[in-house]
């Protein structure tokens, strides 16, 4: 789906993959250097899917590092997957995969928003389900939380509702005038308590001797040193042909087979 300003429902957003575009001209006056992308694509079909092999290859070749990169992306409808993808990009010399995916979803979201207002207005407050209730209708925010239909949930129900919108936002940060808050839950006496509470932000390591020492990071293998260091802009040929006028005879059987199966209409 192609969107603009838009509000998605909590479970398509956690089920999406948002790619954000930015055009710095005229929309309406910008030209395309293939005017139809569609018709290029499966013109070019065999040339981009031996790229992506090729991708596939260079990871494979360096040994699938995964432990070496530190936070892979996440993605709840495929954890292995996303970092596996992830994992593969890095090797070539791409980052930053899924990084826009939290705040693409907090854009799209008009609970989160109203969940930030809460924030800002009262951070740091540990409160029941019942207890933020009334502060939600003190700021008309989750309205239509308080609806069953045409008429108004009663007190029990409409707390109930709010703590299920907590719930599902458990963890996530909300940034206010630059400060960090994450919605936790407390249980104390048998009762849950909600609050947005201050993130403390580790940014160094104590070592054995008590003594301050930055965070050092993990070793790279050589295999993949350069293509982590290697600028995006360079990357042309991630395959490592000899140019990008493509030798099938240099691609290795598997991605040969590919380029097969796909130039047969195959899937």
């Amino acid at each position: 789906m192609t969107l603009n300003n838009a509000r998605l429902c909590p479970d398509l957003i956690r089920r999406s993959i948002p790619i954000n575009l930015f055009c710095e001209e005229d929309p309406g006056t910008r030209k395309f250097v293939h005017q139809n992308l569609k018709a290029f694509a499966a013109a070019n079909r065999s040339q981009l899917l031996s790229e992506i092999a090729g991708m596939v290859i260079k990871w494979i070749n360096a040994g699938k590092p995964m432990d070496i990169y530190p936070r892979l992306a996440t993605h709840s409808t495929g954890i292995e997957w996303a970092k596996t993808v992830d994992a593969i990009l890095r090797t070539n010399g791409y980052m930053g995969y899924l990084t826009n995916f939290d705040t693409t979803s907090q854009d799209c979201s008009d609970e989160y928003i109203e969940l930030k207002t809460l924030c800002e207005k009262y951070p740091d407050q540990k409160l029941t389900s019942t207890e933020w209730l009334q502060h939600c209708r003190m700021n008309d925010v989750f309205h239509e939380q308080f609806m069953n239909g045409y008429s108004l949930r009663n007190e029990r129900s409409a707390a109930t509702q709010i703590g299920i919108i907590f719930g599902r936002y458990l963890g996530r940060r909300f940034v206010i005038n630059e400060t960090k808050y994450l919605l936790r839950k407390r249980l104390s006496s048998g009762t849950n308590y909600y609050l947005f509470e201050k993130e403390i932000e580790v940014e160094e390591i104590v070592s054995k001797e008590g003594k301050v020492a930055p965070a050092t990071p993990a070793p790279v293998p050589a295999a993949v040193e350069t293509a982590v260091e290697t600028p995006v802009e360079t990357i042309v040929d991630a395959g490592n042909f000899e140019s990008e006028e493509i030798n099938f005879d240099e691609i290795p059987a598997l991605c040969q087979i590919m380029v097969d199966v796909e130039a047969k209409g195959g899937r």
